[in-house]
Protein backbone atom coordinates (compact mmCIF):
# COMPACT_ATOMS: atom_id res chain seq x y z
CA UNK A 1 0.00 0.00 0.00
CA UNK A 2 2.93 2.29 -0.27
CA UNK A 3 2.96 5.03 -2.82
CA UNK A 4 2.52 8.75 -3.01
CA UNK A 5 -1.27 8.76 -2.86
CA UNK A 6 -1.36 7.00 0.52
CA UNK A 7 1.08 9.41 2.11
CA UNK A 8 -0.87 12.53 1.33
CA UNK A 9 -1.85 14.12 4.65
CA UNK A 10 -5.56 14.18 5.35
CA UNK A 11 -6.05 17.63 6.81
CA UNK A 12 -8.83 19.10 8.87
CA UNK A 13 -11.39 20.69 6.60
CA UNK A 14 -10.06 18.93 3.47
CA UNK A 15 -12.43 16.21 2.25
CA UNK A 16 -11.18 12.65 2.26
CA UNK A 17 -11.77 10.40 -0.73
CA UNK A 18 -13.13 6.87 -0.44
CA UNK A 19 -9.76 5.17 -0.95
CA UNK A 20 -8.26 7.22 1.88
CA UNK A 21 -11.29 6.42 4.05
CA UNK A 22 -10.76 2.68 3.54
CA UNK A 23 -7.04 2.99 4.25
CA UNK A 24 -7.66 4.98 7.43
CA UNK A 25 -10.35 2.52 8.56
CA UNK A 26 -7.95 -0.39 8.06
CA UNK A 27 -5.26 1.40 10.07
CA UNK A 28 -7.75 2.25 12.84
CA UNK A 29 -8.89 -1.36 13.03
CA UNK A 30 -5.36 -2.76 13.03
CA UNK A 31 -4.13 -0.23 15.63
CA UNK A 32 -7.08 -1.10 17.87
CA UNK A 33 -6.34 -4.84 17.68
CA UNK A 34 -2.60 -4.43 18.22
CA UNK A 35 -2.78 -1.80 20.98
CA UNK A 36 -5.31 -3.88 22.89
CA UNK A 37 -3.09 -6.96 22.52
CA UNK A 38 0.08 -5.13 23.65
CA UNK A 39 -1.69 -3.45 26.58
CA UNK A 40 -3.17 -6.76 27.72
CA UNK A 41 -0.07 -8.93 27.47
CA UNK A 42 2.95 -6.75 28.19
CA UNK A 43 4.39 -6.73 31.69
CA UNK A 44 5.57 -3.15 31.15
CA UNK A 45 3.00 -0.61 32.38
CA UNK A 46 4.69 2.20 30.42
CA UNK A 47 4.54 0.18 27.19
CA UNK A 48 0.88 -0.64 27.81
CA UNK A 49 0.07 3.03 28.37
CA UNK A 50 2.07 4.06 25.30
CA UNK A 51 0.25 1.47 23.13
CA UNK A 52 -3.11 2.87 24.23
CA UNK A 53 -1.90 6.43 23.61
CA UNK A 54 -0.73 5.59 20.10
CA UNK A 55 -4.10 4.09 19.27
CA UNK A 56 -5.88 7.10 20.79
CA UNK A 57 -3.68 9.36 18.67
CA UNK A 58 -5.24 7.86 15.52
CA UNK A 59 -8.82 7.96 16.79
CA UNK A 60 -8.67 11.31 18.54
CA UNK A 61 -7.59 13.75 15.86
CA UNK A 62 -9.33 15.45 12.98
CA UNK A 63 -6.10 15.71 10.99
CA UNK A 64 -4.60 12.38 9.93
CA UNK A 65 -1.42 11.75 7.98
CA UNK A 66 -1.74 8.23 6.62
CA UNK A 67 2.06 7.79 6.62
CA UNK A 68 2.13 8.58 10.36
CA UNK A 69 -0.80 6.21 10.91
CA UNK A 70 1.11 3.46 9.08
CA UNK A 71 4.13 4.13 11.30
CA UNK A 72 1.98 3.83 14.42
CA UNK A 73 0.58 0.49 13.25
CA UNK A 74 4.09 -0.66 12.37
CA UNK A 75 5.33 0.29 15.86
CA UNK A 76 2.42 -1.54 17.52
CA UNK A 77 3.02 -4.56 15.29
CA UNK A 78 6.69 -4.60 16.33
CA UNK A 79 5.75 -4.43 19.99
CA UNK A 80 3.26 -7.25 19.51
CA UNK A 81 5.95 -9.44 17.93
CA UNK A 82 8.23 -8.77 20.92
CA UNK A 83 5.61 -10.66 22.94
CA UNK A 84 5.48 -13.59 20.49
CA UNK A 85 7.53 -15.87 22.73
CA UNK A 86 4.90 -15.48 25.49
CA UNK A 87 1.57 -15.47 23.62
CA UNK A 88 0.43 -15.90 20.01
CA UNK A 89 0.40 -12.57 18.16
CA UNK A 90 -2.89 -11.61 16.50
CA UNK A 91 -2.24 -12.26 12.84
CA UNK A 92 -3.90 -10.52 9.92
CA UNK A 93 -7.17 -12.38 9.32
CA UNK A 94 -8.17 -13.81 5.98
CA UNK A 95 -9.09 -11.09 3.45
CA UNK A 96 -12.84 -11.67 3.70
CA UNK A 97 -12.78 -11.49 7.50
CA UNK A 98 -10.56 -8.40 7.47
CA UNK A 99 -12.95 -6.74 5.04
CA UNK A 100 -15.94 -7.43 7.30
CA UNK A 101 -14.09 -6.03 10.32
CA UNK A 102 -12.79 -2.95 8.49
CA UNK A 103 -16.29 -2.21 7.16
CA UNK A 104 -17.38 -1.46 10.74
CA UNK A 105 -14.65 1.17 11.00
CA UNK A 106 -15.12 2.58 7.50
CA UNK A 107 -18.70 3.57 8.30
CA UNK A 108 -17.39 5.91 11.01
CA UNK A 109 -14.65 7.30 8.80
CA UNK A 110 -17.03 7.96 5.91
CA UNK A 111 -19.63 9.57 8.16
CA UNK A 112 -17.08 11.88 9.78
CA UNK A 113 -14.60 12.63 6.99
CA UNK A 114 -16.08 12.09 3.51
CA UNK A 115 -18.12 14.94 1.96
CA UNK A 116 -21.90 14.56 2.15
CA UNK A 117 -22.27 14.67 -1.63
CA UNK A 118 -19.93 11.68 -2.05
CA UNK A 119 -21.62 9.78 0.80
CA UNK A 120 -25.05 10.41 -0.74
CA UNK A 121 -23.87 9.27 -4.18
CA UNK A 122 -22.34 6.09 -2.68
CA UNK A 123 -25.47 5.23 -0.68
CA UNK A 124 -27.81 5.92 -3.61
CA UNK A 125 -25.71 3.96 -6.11
CA UNK A 126 -25.32 1.02 -3.72
CA UNK A 127 -29.08 0.98 -3.19
CA UNK A 128 -29.69 0.88 -6.97
CA UNK A 129 -27.13 -1.91 -7.33
CA UNK A 130 -28.77 -3.91 -4.51
CA UNK A 131 -32.32 -3.52 -5.81
CA UNK A 132 -31.40 -4.30 -9.42
CA UNK A 133 -29.28 -7.29 -8.40
CA UNK A 134 -32.08 -8.75 -6.28
CA UNK A 135 -34.66 -8.21 -9.02
CA UNK A 136 -32.51 -10.09 -11.55
CA UNK A 137 -31.60 -12.90 -9.15
CA UNK A 138 -35.27 -13.52 -8.28
CA UNK A 139 -35.84 -14.85 -11.79
CA UNK A 140 -36.23 -18.62 -11.34
CA UNK A 141 -35.29 -19.54 -14.91
CA UNK A 142 -32.00 -17.66 -14.94
CA UNK A 143 -29.25 -20.03 -16.14
CA UNK A 144 -26.39 -20.73 -13.72
CA UNK A 145 -23.81 -19.06 -15.95
CA UNK A 146 -25.89 -15.87 -16.19
CA UNK A 147 -26.35 -15.89 -12.39
CA UNK A 148 -22.58 -16.09 -12.03
CA UNK A 149 -22.13 -13.18 -14.46
CA UNK A 150 -24.73 -11.10 -12.61
CA UNK A 151 -22.98 -11.76 -9.26
CA UNK A 152 -19.67 -10.72 -10.80
CA UNK A 153 -21.11 -7.46 -12.19
CA UNK A 154 -22.76 -6.72 -8.84
CA UNK A 155 -19.54 -7.27 -6.89
CA UNK A 156 -17.57 -5.11 -9.33
CA UNK A 157 -20.15 -2.35 -8.92
CA UNK A 158 -20.02 -2.62 -5.14
CA UNK A 159 -16.23 -2.43 -5.14
CA UNK A 160 -16.39 0.64 -7.38
CA UNK A 161 -18.80 2.30 -4.95
CA UNK A 162 -16.53 1.39 -2.02
CA UNK A 163 -13.63 3.11 -3.77
CA UNK A 164 -15.68 6.08 -4.93
CA UNK A 165 -15.14 5.31 -8.62
CA UNK A 166 -18.27 6.80 -10.13
CA UNK A 167 -17.49 5.83 -13.71
CA UNK A 168 -16.97 2.15 -12.92
CA UNK A 169 -19.94 2.00 -10.53
CA UNK A 170 -22.29 3.55 -13.09
CA UNK A 171 -20.99 1.21 -15.80
CA UNK A 172 -21.65 -1.87 -13.67
CA UNK A 173 -25.09 -0.58 -12.66
CA UNK A 174 -25.95 -0.12 -16.34
CA UNK A 175 -24.78 -3.69 -17.03
CA UNK A 176 -27.09 -4.96 -14.27
CA UNK A 177 -29.97 -2.90 -15.69
CA UNK A 178 -29.40 -4.50 -19.11
CA UNK A 179 -29.84 -7.95 -17.52
CA UNK A 180 -33.01 -6.71 -15.84
CA UNK A 181 -34.33 -5.24 -19.11
CA UNK A 182 -33.58 -8.46 -20.99
CA UNK A 183 -35.54 -10.45 -18.41
CA UNK A 184 -38.46 -8.04 -18.58
CA UNK A 185 -38.58 -8.24 -22.39
CA UNK A 186 -38.40 -12.02 -22.19
CA UNK A 187 -41.34 -12.32 -19.77
CA UNK A 188 -44.65 -13.51 -21.25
Amino acid sequence: MSGERWHRPVQEGVPMDMAQAWELAHLWWRSNVLSTFVAAYTNDADRAREARQLCDQLFGTDSVDLAVAEEIVSTLDGWAWELADQVPVPAEPRPDEADRQVRDYVKDVIRDRVPAELRDWAERTQLFLDVTYKAVMREQTLPARVREDVRYVYVRGTMAVDLGNRTAAERELERLKRYETALTEQAP
